[in-house]
């Protein structure tokens, strides 16, 4: 499983690659040693064939003949078992709605290559906009589902939040631009009635500047 700044990487490698053509009006890979794996005297079109497949979920070959994609935030560190490759998600912002989080990529060199894949995700950290959750996952060798997933509360930016409805108001009130009460037993209530300020938070979710609360009245009155 390769990531896009890989690949990108890779094609601008690739854009200094010698090729001869030859009599039949094909180019063939003119480098003793060879590249990302391919032997000499590999077509061009072959490896082309290689980067739009690698690059599908990004537009393919098009996108990297013609749009001239640039990796950005990201540092490598070399190591004795190939580079490891740390990026972010988004070259720009990130956005919460779209997984912000950061990856952690093995590369191997070509001495190391043998039967391993080019290039693979060893972990991410990112946010599962679903809960709110930041999670780390875990991948082993030539696997594209995660081998472990570890989750990370960060309702409360990382720690578990414990105390009332007035203290989460007192932490969190400026921040808010879209908030979902519920009771314990499923109910929705109405974020603009008054609640009991010590109503205690059982539940609570955050997605940027949305929130989600479960209180738990606990016979305390809604004033």
């Amino acid at each position: 499983m390769l990531n896009r700044n890989t690949i990108i990487d890779l094609w601008h490698e690739f854009e200094d690659v010698p090729f001869v053509e030859r009599a039949d009006c094909e180019q063939y890979l003119d480098l003793p040693e060879g590249f990302m794996g391919f032997p000499w005297g590999t077509t061009k079109q072959t490896i082309w064939d290689w980067f739009d497949k690698a690059y599908q979920p990004w537009g393919g070959l098009t996108e990297l003949l013609e749009g001239n994609p640039q990796p950005e935030r990201k540092f490598q560190i070399k190591t004795p078992a190939g580079v490891i490759e740390c990026y972010s998600k988004h070259q720009g912002v990130d956005s919460d709605m779209d997984y912000p989080g950061v990856y952690i990529d093995i590369r191997y060199n070509r001495m190391q290559l043998a039967d391993k894949q080019l290039g693979e995700m060893v972990a991410c950290i990112e946010l599962d906009s679903a809960t709110g959750n930041m999670q780390t996952c875990v991948y082993k060798p030539g696997q594209d589902e995660p081998s472990h997933v570890e989750v990370y509360d960060t309702n409360a930016k990382g720690t578990p939040f414990r105390g009332t409805y007035k203290d989460f108001l007192n932490l969190y009130e400026n921040e808010i631009a879209v908030l979902e009460i519920y009771d314990v037993s499923g109910t929705e209530l109405d974020p603009r009635q008054p609640i009991s300020d010590d109503a205690d938070i059982v539940e609570f979710k955050r997605l940027g500047d949305s929130f989600e609360v479960t209180l738990n009245l606990n016979s305390k009155e809604v004033h």
